[in-house]
């Protein structure tokens, strides 16, 4: 019992006594914060600017921003909370990019191939294609959310051929 909050061990998650859900953000060990997830919009402020993710904005399939959150929610325990904001603006355009590189009966990254993952971050900006690959190889290494870790090695041979320059691997 951390200051009020139980821990969930299962969820890798703090519950607060009103039954919300937190993440401990352990960027400043020292100062420990608490964000919260279990809303639609995760908000926090940090350095004196306030950060924010909204999972309703992008138009991407359900599924696939249950990935995402799931990722996300790992990463911001060691994260700093600005980290919010990168994930915000990584869904934003891979959401664009999703129209017309995934598959269009694609609702999780099972209906992907490395292909797909490829032509999306080759779209994007490249720090947005960054933060997607952290993210997809976060999940493929756990093996969740139909993740690969051998698409998760394509996807990362693709950065070392400069991911906007048009090199696939052979």
């Amino acid at each position: 019992n951390k200051h009020g909050y139980t821990y969930d061990e299962d969820k890798n998650i703090f519950l607060g006594k009103n039954g919300a859900e937190y993440v401990e953000c352990r960027f400043e060990t020292a100062r420990p914060m608490m964000i919260r997830v279990d809303g639609e919009v995760w908000t926090v402020r940090f350095n004196g600017k306030a950060h924010r993710l909204d999972w309703l904005q992008p138009k991407l399939p359900h599924q696939i921003k249950e990935a995402f959150r799931a990722a996300t929610l790992l990463k911001l325990t060691k994260a700093a909370p600005s980290y919010l904001t990168i994930i915000h603006q990584m869904l934003k355009t891979v959401s664009l990019a999703w129209d017309q590189h995934a598959p269009k009966e694609a609702r999780n990254f099972s209906a992907l191939e490395a292909s797909h993952l490829i032509a999306i971050a080759k779209n994007i900006p490249r720090h947005d294609a960054s933060a997607f690959r952290e993210l997809y190889r976060i999940l493929a290494v756990r093996g969740v959310h139909s993740c690969s870790l051998n698409k998760s090695k394509v996807f990362a041979e693709i950065r070392l051929n400069k991911i906007n320059s048009g090199a696939l691997p052979s």
